[in-house]
């Protein structure tokens, strides 16, 4: 229990609210035992990843600007936030280049966690030769920014939660996606090319997302093959790949009586010529991205998804970019010892809601 308590706190402490940059940056490495190493200055994410073991341990990096080497262990990592929050008075954790996960000499990376942080490049799934192409299973990616969604290997209940997805969900031909889902994300372009043979059938679930794609809906089935995809209670600028299938969506660009190739559609709305602004109560005319930005449709649609809350990022489970990692809002230290040699420190720390995926 003692263990456990320093551990909490020592992950708390490197997640400073409204903390300088300069000053706490850091990587927390916590073991399985509960032994924490706290690392300092740029490099400290490379610190913790090399002293860290193949496997069982998290790391939890503060704000700031980390660098990365492929991601080679089966270690989670969680951030601060994604971006900048002014509600929370939270910073960014930056990591430059994108994450490729390559499980090398391990036979999995299975049940890994990525939360609250920014990554400037692809999140990337890479094919375990290894392992005889067993799926990477049971990882969670949450409340993080990334370009695109890469999976170059079979994944298995993987799991995509309230990012900011700056291109695609990409699939690959050659590898199955089984019980893909996206939650509450936004996304720049489309969820694409995951494949559909007999072998390789994938599922994809796609639940309160913003799809921003625009193209014509029989350009390449929207790039990928008919079937694999089910969206509910999503925005969608346009179309989804041909197959899939549409249930409590709002299609802004598409009226009732227009025909989708071979789409299954159910209780959606249309925009019917409808001008975008009008959907909104911030009576923006585009989905497009922005930091400040809510989402949040007039009240006609406040309940019209299937599970009686709003379509899109704010229904569901909602919109947060903000880490579930608790963090210190207020501390003091006394300046010296008590007579009985105790040193007293006085803690405030908040956390976001946890999600159970």
């Amino acid at each position: 229990m003692k263990k456990l308590f320093f551990s909490t706190i020592a992950l708390m402490v490197c997640l400073v609210t409204g903390a300088q940059v300069t000053e706490t940056q850091s990587a927390t490495l916590t073991l399985t035992d509960g032994t924490t190493t706290v690392y300092y200055g740029s490099d400290a994410l490379t610190k913790a990843y090399n002293a860290a073991p193949n496997e069982g341990a998290t790391i939890v990096l503060s704000s700031g600007t980390f660098s990365i080497v492929q991601w080679r262990k089966a270690i989670s990592i969680y951030g601060v936030a994604f971006e900048n929050d002014a509600t929370t008075n939270t910073k960014r954790t930056y990591i430059t280049g994108g994450i490729e996960l390559l499980a090398q000499d391990l036979k999995s990376m299975d049940n890994l966690h990525f939360e609250g942080i920014c990554f400037d490049g692809n999140f990337t799934f890479s094919n375990n030769t290894n392992n005889s192409g067993a799926p990477y299973t049971g990882i969670v990616i949450a409340r993080c920014r990334f370009n695109n969604y890469v999976a170059n290997a079979n994944v298995k209940d993987v799991t995509i939660r309230q990012c900011m997805v700056n291109g695609n969900v990409q699939g690959n031909a050659n590898f199955k996606a089984e019980n893909l889902r996206v939650l509450n994300c936004w996304i720049a372009y489309r969820v694409c090319d995951f494949p559909t043979t007999e072998t390789l059938m994938s599922t994809v679930l796609v639940d309160h997302c913003i799809t921003n794609n625009w193209a014509n809906s029989s350009y390449s089935g929207w790039y990928s093959p008919q079937g694999p995809y089910r969206y509910t209670n999503c925005l969608i600028r346009q179309n989804v790949a041909a197959g899939g299938q549409m249930e409590n969506c709002v299609m802004f660009a598409y009226n009732d009586t227009e025909v989708f190739p071979d789409n299954v559609v159910t209780n959606c709305i249309f925009g019917n010529g409808l001008a975008t602004s009008s959907f909104f109560k911030d009576e923006i005319g585009n989905l497009d991205y922005s930091e400040t930005r809510t989402y949040e449709l007039i009240d006609t649609y406040a309940t019209a998804g299937n599970d009686g809350t709003m379509p899109g990022v704010q229904g569901g489970h909602g919109w947060n970019k903000v880490s579930s990692v608790p963090r210190i809002t207020e501390i003091s230290i006394d300046k010296q010892t008590s007579p009985e040699g105790i040193l007293k420190v006085n803690l405030k720390a908040e956390a976001q809601p946890v999600v159970i995926d």
